[in-house]
């Protein structure tokens, strides 16, 4: 063999050696790649995973540790919060007050409570808890319906669990685990509380509403209403579980208004027969009016009765946060989405605009996005000043304050509900995830992610 050929044959040997490294190396579930590497000398392979291939493997072994540092991270989490009820048992820990100062010098207090719960990265992105009121009572329900209550009088803040049947109607596995799948809001009215919770089984997606009435011993849930809907292409790794929406509030003829997101199959949206990516009405018969399409993940509801209006936030994709309104409920809005939006997509690309496409436009969008979520009416007794005043709460990361993340929204609107007239931003540095307005009290209720914790905002 001449010298020429010595060298090509060096040089494909080197070639084919490389190739099959970079295929193999990583891919310990790959049954091809084991074959390869059975062949490979364990002399050989320790010497090429010293040398030639010491970078994948450096990459792999950082991956391999990231996923343990997660892991370890969330049994940390849940360990801390089962050491917090022991240590405290029946008793939400006080923390250190805060004084905020709002953009326009407006001076308020928060108080602190801590949540015998996960915070929102131990719980693998959970949420951590929705809160409602039945008389002298907070109701703070986890992520997972963990039910609580406090009295709202008793400074000493002693919360009681509640029984309930849902883990019988509630199977999924993941909804109790670190992971995202959860509740998605609470409400309490008359002598009822409702529970909204969104899934995929198969290839059918559906978005549920459970009720049961109030009872201090246990409560027996039952199904409300429920939605399904089955395409092929609905796959349980394809769904985004954080576009369930599922907010609930009280709405005009004994019905519920219910936001429903887009579950990550954004052309539903714009699907007039689907309630996907819709707010709806709904009522005991299973049966749906829809109100609004167009709408992504749709976080914030609010009815407002008096002047007869539905407003409603929704998380943008890469920027686009909105507050929507629709002031004329005979006829249906669409605002949009996924056609049109002021965010962009992942690879940076613009959307079509609401105006050339005949959508609603939104009464304020947000770039870059804040992690919109709740809106809130905040009335009189709260503020002299006040008229048709809103608060749009954000999650978000405290490395964002400045996108207006972890903040409270405040916004004014003119009497026809067409134009903001007046804002300002209560940086509050934490996830809120969920929040009412005690208008007695004078006093916003916030559940937090970030510590995680309740939190009570007054002048």
């Amino acid at each position: 063999m001449n010298q020429k050929k010595i060298i090509y044959t060096a040089v494909i040997s080197l070639i084919l050696l490389l190739f099959l490294g970079f295929i193999t190396v990583g891919q310990n579930q790959n049954k091809f790649a084991q074959s390869v590497k059975s062949l490979i000398p364990e002399v050989v392979k320790t010497a090429l995973k010293k040398t030639i291939f010491a970078v994948p493997v450096l990459i792999e072994e950082n991956i391999i540790n990231r996923h343990k540092i997660d892991t370890l991270f969330i049994k940390n989490s849940l360990l801390e919060s089962r050491i917090q009820r022991l240590e405290n048992p029946q008793y939400l820990e006080k923390l250190k007050p805060r004084k905020i100062t709002s953009k326009n010098n407006k001076e308020y207090n928060l108080e602190l409570y801590k949540l015998p719960f996960p915070d929102h990265d131990g719980w693998a992105l959970k949420p951590v808890a929705y809160l409602d009121k039945y008389n002298d009572k907070i109701f703070i329900l986890s992520g997972r319906a963990d039910i609580f209550y406090v009295d709202q009088f008793d400074k000493s803040f002693k919360y009681t669990e509640i029984a309930s049947n849902i883990k019988s109607l509630i199977k999924d596995k993941k909804f109790y685990d670190p992971f995202i799948l959860s509740i998605k809001d609470v409400l309490i009215s008359g002598n009822k509380i409702y529970l909204t919770f969104g899934n995929i089984k198969d290839t059918c997606v559906s978005i549920s509403v459970l009720v049961a009435d109030i009872n201090f011993e246990k409560l027996t849930f039952k199904n409300y209403f429920k939605k399904t809907e089955c395409h092929d292409y609905f796959k349980e790794n394809d769904m985004n579980y954080q576009h369930i929406g599922g907010r609930i509030v009280e709405f005009k003829n004994n019905k519920l208004l219910l936001s429903v997101g887009d579950f990550g199959y954004e052309a539903m949206a714009q699907d007039k027969n689907s309630i996907f990516g819709k707010i709806v009405s709904i009522d005991t018969k299973n049966n749906f009016n829809i109100f609004s399409m167009g709408s992504r993940n749709p976080q914030g509801l609010k009815y407002d009765k008096d002047a007869d209006v539905i407003i409603h936030t929704e998380h943008g994709p890469t920027g686009g946060d909105e507050v929507n309104i629709n002031i004329d409920l005979n006829n249906k809005k669409n605002f949009g989405w996924p056609v049109a939006s002021y965010g962009v997509t992942s690879a940076g690309d613009k959307f079509q605009t609401h105006k050339e496409n005949n959508f609603d436009e939104p009464i304020k969008y947000f770039v870059p996005s804040i992690g919109i979520s709740e809106i809130l009416n905040i009335g009189k007794n709260f503020d002299e000043e006040f008229s048709n005043d809103y608060f749009v709460t954000a999650l978000g990361w405290k490395t964002q304050l400045e996108d207006g993340d972890n903040t409270i929204h405040h916004i004014r609107l003119n009497k026809e509900y067409t134009k903001i007239i007046y804002e300002d931003k209560i940086v509050i540095g934490e996830r809120i995830r969920d929040s009412i307005y005690l208008d007695n009290e004078k006093t916003i209720l916030m559940s937090l992610e970030t510590i995680p914790a309740i939190g009570f905002l007054k002048k």
